[in-house]
């Protein structure tokens, strides 16, 4: 009964990044929409991480769909984890990166590294 609440909970959190990040505008360079970018100043330099980043929004897009976004912000990505099988990785921690865990060709965890 447990993990059964557990992987509903899990769920549950999944759905509701997604549901957060849909919107019409577009996304800049740090996964902000266009107005959260101006209100923020953004740096659109990709090599400067600001506090405001976030790699929330490729939560639950399909993996081309992600790998399109990261690269249109000239963003390095990778994909660490895919349907369970772990990919070895450099340890380098470059701080733009995108970590990308993939199940089921979903983006499912998105981190920065």
């Amino acid at each position: 009964m447990r993990k059964y609440f557990n992987i509903v909970a899990i769920a549950l959190a999944f759905a509701l990044v997604a549901a957060a990040c849909s919107s019409d505008e577009t996304v800049d360079a740090y996964c902000r929409t266009d107005s959260e970018a101006e209100a923020m100043d953004a740096d659109p330099d990709p090599d400067k991480l600001d506090e405001g980043a976030t790699t929330d929004c490729y939560v639950g897009l399909s993996t081309e769909d992600a790998g399109e976004l990261a690269d249109s912000s000239d963003r390095p990505w990778r994909i660490v984890s895919q349907d369970g099988e772990d990919f070895a990785v450099t340890m380098d921690f470059l701080p733009t990166r995108l970590n990308f865990t993939v199940v089921d060709d979903e983006i499912t965890i998105a981190t920065l590294g």
